[in-house]
């Protein structure tokens, strides 16, 4: 989101060109850790890359790239309670957080070119868990995360009703990143509170 707004406003270009290192390599998902060191991406590219695929190369090079300082003053003046964090490259965030940038996605997506491409990126995120949790019946541009005991996705519903849904879970109790048994009824109950 910071990006695509730094972009409208001319202090970023989408086009520029980012070199893939070995400081950017990290494991997991993702599509530019099989890159040689020295691959050329764009930041457009970078940032894509990032929600797509949940490429943790690609977020590292585009932490690399953004100004932090920059990107806190944006995030406190969104009202996101946790902006400090956002000087980490993996920042502890809550609900309120990304309900409150997920909202500005969505206005941004409404209101500009380049919020509908990077909506776009959003609804064809990969791994949609809450669409899965739906079975398919709402198109949903998200981002989903999963680490240890950590199972979580955000985003838009697209039903008759839009609306916002932020789902965090944490299972102390079970090492895996397929929490589905907290996550699926969770997302089924919300959505006919909407929907009835």
């Amino acid at each position: 989101l910071f990006t695509f707004k730094q972009a409208e406003a001319g202090v970023y270009n989408l086009n520029t060109p980012l070199t893939y290192t070995g400081a950017d390599y990290y494991p997991g998902s993702g599509i530019i850790k099989g890159s040689a060191f020295g691959t050329i991406y764009s930041l457009k590219t970078v940032a894509e890359y990032s929600i797509v695929y949940s490429d943790n190369s690609a977020y590292t090079m585009l932490q690399r790239y953004i100004n932090k300082q920059q990107l806190m003053a944006y995030a406190a003046n969104l009202g996101c309670p946790n902006y400090a964090n956002f000087d980490s490259n993996w920042p502890n965030v809550s609900a309120i957080d990304e309900a409150l940038w997920w909202a500005e996605i969505y206005n941004f997506a409404s209101t500009s070119e380049y919020g509908k491409q990077l909506y776009n990126a959003f609804l064809t995120a990969t791994n949609p868990i809450i669409k899965k949790a739906l079975n398919g019946e709402h198109a949903v541009a998200h981002k989903s995360g999963s680490m240890s005991y950590y199972y979580h996705d955000a985003g838009i519903v697209h039903s008759d009703d839009p609306y916002l849904l932020v789902v965090l879970t944490h299972n102390p109790y079970n090492y895996s990143s397929k929490n589905d048994s907290y996550f699926y009824p969770l997302a089924r109950e919300i959505d006919k509170l909407i929907n009835p």
